[in-house]
């Protein structure tokens, strides 16, 4: 999925949606008033739907259940489940890395050896 989660799903009044792990870069906040995933969102506003960009968790949002949402520079996207193309040991199953994080981590490694081995 890409672009914004949208308001019309706010028409369902109880339901529990795993959005992580997609290229969202936004969130109707329509969708942020509502008592959805187990409460977590009416807890948590926002990040009991999807973790901000430049925030991650390893199931994409915040949860009574789990951790906050952490600080991670290369998360893009609302939703993400790693960070630096590392998932945790608990999420690895059913959420494979996507193709663009794994060229950016090849990227990250190549200039990170190509800058080191330039010196």
């Amino acid at each position: 999925l890409t672009g914004t989660a949208p308001s019309g799903l706010s028409r369902f009044d109880d339901l529990t949606i795993y959005l992580r792990d997609n290229m969202l870069e936004g969130i109707s906040h329509e969708l942020c008033n509502n008592d959805w995933n187990h409460g977590d969102i009416a807890e948590f506003g926002c990040d009991g739907l999807l973790c901000k960009p430049r925030t991650y968790n390893e199931i994409g949002r915040q949860s009574r259940d789990g951790s906050a949402c952490q600080k991670c520079d290369t998360a893009e996207y609302y939703g993400e489940v790693t960070c630096f193309g590392i998932h945790s040991s608990k999420n690895s199953a059913g959420s494979g890395l996507t193709v663009h994080k794994l060229f950016m981590a090849i990227l990250t490694l190549v200039w990170t050896s190509t800058a080191f081995l330039t010196r």
